[in-house]
């Protein structure tokens, strides 16, 4: 192992009414002045018709649902309200993009949600659509935005205030002239949660549930033999399962199965279409409003202009984490000329995940474990439960044997409910490598519970929330999903003989002997799937694209290391990097100012640092502020640090 690596922890120009220009001899007719008020007082009600930033919560509540059945799919995006302040669409596109077929072909309904931005279409700060992908492959964008909508708003949009007040205030609309407000977008990719068909799994909750314990059970000793074997055969009859004929799937015809239309390639496609759909729509809604309208027929002759469906040629704005970067990386290298603004989060090694290997995810988790250690230890009692007064090397040392008696003495407890349970090894590196996607937020809850269950007591980890999305909205097997999307991206090309799986094993526990075993599963999924993509990109990756990428990560990511933006950046010119100097997944995982203020300024005037730039973190762990006195006073750096704490609470999770 390599030495262990610490980290310090407006509007338009609103012109002055007419004045009187007598002394010119020429004088204002007064249908022209009538004119330009009633123009005027309709662009300024609209604004007041509008929510303001303060007012637009984009409330969700996890107790909310919505019956997406109720939306007929539509080949154009018919919103309706949903999830409170939301609007929610199903875009009926093609099952298989690549089908000549002139009837009788299968259909996909993307599910789409929508967060409108605070200014309508018509406003010349109005910034168009951001789409957001959470990664997985098989994690719901949807249930993800749903959560966040309002935290990623007070990043992305202008942080200059909306006109709130009387027409006095033009001095304010004046300084945000240059200012973008954005509507939100996500939607399900295909195969996941809301979007139909769904890919096939164990359907039944309960019966999932009872699959998941056993393996828990069984556990991930592949050194075991006997453990191995069973491990192999269990990963193998899941995906004979998952891939076998599924005619029952509502929408398929006679031999489809959904696994063979679930590729990225086949993504990016529906990407093409989303942005195409929301061009025609910003169209259709401007001419609507400005149907209502009295303003000049040069004034809308300008807005129909500006709001004009480009048809072929829309470009994107997005933000993908995880595998939502494999997504971008690979928008990017198929339609390059469609790039507008593209932010890619916590990187994926592109090959890497093409090639069906992952091999490049684990270099920096254990540096984390390191990191926690001597966090723990400068934080003292009051924070860290496992904290020792005689330094790091005791804490590291307490933290391993926890976890070393674990292995051959599981222990024992009742739920809440009075159900006996058991705790393994298995069981609780699974539970720290979710959190150590999000360190800030959960550093002290490791503590806590590796510190009960040094003394026996199980109820503190049983009581610990996971990290990953477990909304009641993702009601569907994701895991089949995510081998559907992992296994036919991969080609299916995993044979691996006995010796071959425990040779890369071996290499994995060279970046990390303590979460090998966990990660090694992913790649056992593709030995039972049979199914194969009927469209399927390989490469090779990289383009021009017409405006550069951001690409962005923590200094220390436990599944997508720094060194992967810093190879993707060099496959497509002119793209820049942004470093959080932090520990987690995603530049969300552990709040930076300085991270947010760069994604926020690319997604406001495409501005890509030269290079690199390095951001310190705002946030300490174990939950200290990082910010310095002067930030700490100024508000808007407290709305911002907020927001970002909000989103760290609820993160990104993958496989």
């Amino acid at each position: 192992m390599s030495e262990k690596r610490q980290v310090t922890l407006g509007p338009e120009k609103l012109e002055d009414l007419p004045k009187s220009t007598r002394a010119r001899g020429v004088h204002v007719k007064p249908a022209i002045l009538l004119l330009a008020l009633l123009c005027w007082y309709w662009w300024f009600s609209a604004l007041l018709r509008r929510p303001n930033l303060e007012r637009n919560e984009d409330t969700f509540h996890r107790g909310a649902t919505f019956d997406w059945s109720t939306i007929d799919p539509s080949p154009t995006l018919q919103y309706q309200p949903c999830y409170g302040n939301f609007y929610c669409a199903r875009l009926e596109v093609p099952l298989d993009w690549n089908s000549t077929a002139t009837s009788g072909a299968s259909k996909a309904a993307l599910a789409i949600v929508r967060s409108p931005a605070p200014v309508d279409v018509t406003d010349p700060r109005y910034g168009g659509s951001i789409l957001f992908n959470n990664g997985g492959p098989g994690g719901s964008a949807v249930s993800f935005l749903l959560d966040r909508a309002a935290s990623f708003r007070t990043i992305i949009d202008s942080e200059v205030p909306l006109l709130k007040g009387d027409y006095a205030d033009r001095n304010e609309v004046r300084a945000g002239a240059q200012a973008k407000y954005f509507d939100l977008i996500a939607w399900d990719p295909r195969g996941v949660n809301n979007t139909t068909p769904n890919h096939p799994g164990i359907s039944n909750p309960l019966a999932r549930k009872n699959w998941n314990d056993q393996g828990s059970a069984i556990g991930l000793d592949f050194d075991n033999e006997a453990v191995f074997d069973k491990i192999l055969a269990r990963e193998t009859v899941w995906a004979e399962l998952i891939s076998s004929a599924n005619s029952s799937v509502q929408g398929l015809n006679e031999g489809e199965h959904v696994g063979q239309f679930v590729s990225t390639a086949n993504v990016v496609r529906d990407m093409v279409e989303i942005v195409e759909r929301l061009g025609e729509w910003r169209q259709k809604e401007a001419k609507k409003l400005l149907s209502a309208s009295y303003c000049s027929n040069q004034h809308k002759r300008d807005v129909i202009n500006r709001t004009a469906w480009r048809m072929g040629e829309e470009q994107i704005q997005y933000w993908g984490f995880s595998y939502g970067t494999v997504i971008g990386q690979t928008f990017a290298t198929m339609q390059p000329h469609r790039v507008k603004r593209l932010v890619l989060d916590g990187v994926v090694n592109v090959m890497d995940y093409y090639d069906n290997k992952w091999e490049q995810n684990l270099w920096d988790v254990d540096h984390i474990t390191a990191n926690f250690t001597t966090a723990c230890f400068s934080a003292g009692p009051s924070h860290c439960a496992l904290f020792d007064p005689t330094g790091p090397a005791a804490i590291n040392a307490t933290f391993h044997d926890i976890l070393t008696n674990l292995t051959h003495h599981p222990l024992t407890g009742f739920n809440p409910d009075s159900t006996p349970i058991v705790v393994s090894h298995t069981d609780v590196i699974n539970r720290i490598l979710d959190l150590w996607y999000t360190p800030y937020a959960n550093f002290r809850v490791v503590a806590s519970f590796m510190f009960d269950l040094k003394s026996g007591n199980i109820s503190a980890f049983y009581s610990t929330p996971l990290s990953c999305d477990s909304s009641p909205l993702s009601n569907i097997d994701s895991y089949a999903a995510a081998a559907g999307i992992s296994c036919t991206d991969g080609g299916n090309f995993i044979h691996d003989t006995k010796d071959e799986y425990l040779t890369y094993l071996d290499f994995l526990r060279s970046q990390s002997p303590l979460f090998a075993n966990r990660w090694a599963r992913i790649r056992m999924f593709c030995h039972g799937y049979s199914i194969h993509a009927k469209w399927r990109f390989a490469g090779p990756f990289g383009a021009q694209t017409a405006h550069p990428i951001l690409f962005a990560s923590q200094t220390l990511d436990p599944v997508t290391p720094l060194r992967n933006a810093i190879d993707a950046a060099k496959l497509f010119p002119g793209a820049g990097i942004v470093e959080a100097h932090g520990l987690g997944h995603c530049t969300i995982s552990y709040p930076s100012l300085c991270a947010m203020k760069v994604i926020r300024q690319y997604f406001q005037s495409g501005e890509v640092p030269d290079g690199k730039k390095f951001c310190e973190s705002s946030v300490r762990p174990f939950g200290e502020e990082g910010l310095s006195q002067v930030e700490l006073m100024e508000e808007r750096n407290w709305k911002l640090l907020d927001a970002a704490k909000k989103i760290a609470a609820s993160p990104v999770h993958d496989m």
